[in-house]
């Protein structure tokens, strides 16, 4: 399947009326130069990776034909995921002509120029924001009716609910469920991609936190989907071995990435929210979206405060992660990360709540959230453990 891309508007970064204002469009924009000091538009490597794993990406600019090179050129410093792409030149009032006699499924443009009524569909990208965007391509790619992922032919795609700063789908095929989470920020990709990485390699992690799929576009993250209830949504669950599954995998994850600087991976993800009993009452993680490097405690402290009070306290939770941690900390090293715990905790809703500033409900529940969790946490039973 093959879908298009606008270069300039789309690819680029547009200019702003104010910007254009007195000056003459056309001979701005068939400068060669303009090209190589065009600015990726914000959002674009989240569209062209959500694309791309289920369609060939090809651009479609009203450049001339001589400036592909340019182009070309672009991509592979700015977008690299599609610097092999085949680059069209077609006049703009031809645009339509040419999406129709190629077979293209879905072409994203910022002109309403490039949409006929009867011709390929067409999104025109104006404000929306990131995720809307995506949204509008879920939809028209989910009635594409030989839409394939890693070659096989998709039987539902469709958004889930997340309270995530990064959209999520779910995507069945005949044999599988996926979750596909798209990571427009490159560090929180690597960290993404990095956790389940190590996860991989380890049987007591993989148990929890399932490999991703491999060869996936840059910032696209394919998991194996997890069905069950979140441990928040069975409440009361006071099942030992929730703490016990949790101690473990936190303590495998803490040792095997740790850094002669004393930092480790954390996930911040085995809280109530994220984590779901399956069908045979394994403990699942649902996502790792959130994982960074930090001081191994202030991922006990998350999991503290954020599961504890559904599972009927901590105790257990720390007994257990001390019984298998070849470490204890310091007093010193407790206060830090409580004050880390704190950050981590609102710069996670910080970016969620900006991502869903358009989502009325979604916005509310984010921010009682935080409204909630405005007091730092003054102590923690991390301080019993202290040497």
């Amino acid at each position: 399947m093959r879908v298009t891309v606008d270069f300039d508007g789309v690819l680029t970064e547009p200019w702003t009326s104010p910007e254009l204002d007195g000056l003459d469009g056309h001979i701005l924009l068939i400068s060669a130069l303009s090209v190589a000091s065009a600015r990726p538009r914000p959002g674009i490597r989240s569209l062209v990776g959500f694309l791309s794993t289920f369609a060939t990406v090809e651009v479609l600019t009203a450049r001339p034909s001589s400036q592909a090179p340019d182009i070309t050129a672009w991509l592979r410093e700015c977008i690299p995921e599609i610097a092999d792409s085949p680059v069209h030149s077609c006049a703009m009032e031809l645009k339509p002509d040419f999406l129709y006699s190629e077979g293209i499924a879905l072409h994203v443009d910022n002109d309403e120029r490039a949409r006929v009524s009867d011709g390929p569909t067409c999104i025109i990208w104006g404000h929306q924001t990131t995720k809307e965007l995506l949204r509008e391509a879920c939809y028209i790619l989910s009635r594409v009716p030989d839409l394939r992922v890693a070659g096989k032919p998709v039987r539902r795609l469709e958004e889930l609910p997340s309270h995530s700063s990064t959209p999520v789908y779910r995507v069945e095929t005949l044999t599988t469920s996926l979750k596909l989470r798209v990571v427009e920020d490159a560090i929180q990709s690597q960290n993404l991609r990095q956790i389940h990485a190590v996860a991989a390699s380890d049987r007591h992690l993989s148990e929890m936190l399932r490999p991703e799929q491999a060869s996936s576009p840059t910032g696209i993250h394919l998991t194996e989907y997890v069905p069950g209830q979140s441990v928040a949504s069975r409440r009361p669950c006071t099942d030992w071995d929730v703490s016990r599954q949790v101690a473990r995998w936190l303590v495998t994850l803490h040792e095997a990435t740790a850094r002669a600087d004393g930092t480790c991976l954390i996930s911040c993800a085995c809280d109530a929210f994220n984590l779901c009993i399956d069908d045979v009452g394994a403990v699942r993680i649902i996502d790792a979206g959130d994982a960074c490097w930090g001081a191994r405690w202030i991922d006990l402290i998350w999991s503290e405060q954020l599961l504890g009070p559904w599972i009927g306290g901590s105790d257990e939770l720390f007994e257990s992660y001390m019984e298998f941690a070849t470490e204890r900390p310091s007093n010193d090293d407790v206060t830090r990360a409580i004050a880390g715990y704190y950050f981590r905790l609102h710069s996670v809703l910080r970016s969620a709540i900006h991502a869903r500033r358009r989502d009325e409900v979604d916005l509310r529940a984010l921010k009682m959230v935080r409204h909630r969790r405005a007091t730092p946490p003054t102590e923690s039973l991390l301080r019993k453990w202290a040497r």
